[in-house]
């Protein structure tokens, strides 16, 4: 996906308490939450993007470990939906 399509999509869903699924080329969906860092700007213009699976999120809040965090391309990317999973917000 372009990164136009990515960040529109997070834009459009930023306030729902949803996490978002990522479809990926030969991958299962995933539920993640798209996490904005100091280096957003700098991996969004080079298409990649810092999530935190639904799995682990909980997790992440209470800690902010990276060990937590995955860098995708969003070149791998090939839909981007609503999550049935709720955020734990």
């Amino acid at each position: 996906m372009t990164i136009e399509k990515i960040e529109r999509f997070i834009k459009d869903h930023v306030n729902h308490p949803h996490y978002i699924d990522v479809h990926m080329k030969g991958r299962t969906v995933e539920p993640v939450m798209f996490i904005a860092g100091t280096d957003y700007e700098e991996l969004k213009e080079k298409n990649f993007w810092r999530v935190v699976a639904a799995s682990k999120a909980e997790q992440w809040g209470k800690t902010k470990d990276q060990k937590l965090v995955r860098i995708y391309s969003g070149n791998l990317f090939t839909r981007l939906t609503n999550s049935m999973a709720a955020a734990n917000s």
